[in-house]
């Protein structure tokens, strides 16, 4: 297995993970993501539907917000490419 193949480990052959039930769609590394809706058009209204319910019910919490003034915005940036950052990174005037 080369690496980066490890979403597509054999598992899934023989089946189609859009049309299963429950199931989150999973874009083969050579489908161009703009491709893979065209292909199949109510993939993503379902995905919003699910994700929306989920909201609904407190299922999926909204993601944590990071403030960081403008003046930090190097930490901010930082944060993000040494994956310390959780959610949302906002750089704001309001400090």
């Amino acid at each position: 297995m080369e690496q980066g193949d490890e979403a597509n480990d054999g598992r899934d052959q023989g089946r189609n993970p859009v049309s299963m039930p429950g199931s989150v769609p999973k874009m083969p590394k050579t489908y161009p993501v703009g491709e893979f809706f065209e292909q199949q058009p109510g993939t993503i209204a379902d995905l919003w539907a699910r994700l929306i319910e989920l909201r609904r019910t407190g299922a999926v919490q909204d993601p944590p917000v990071q403030l960081y003034p403008f003046t930090d915005a190097r930490d901010a940036l930082r944060a993000i490419a040494h994956r310390q950052a959780r959610g949302k990174v906002v750089l704001s005037r309001q400090f």
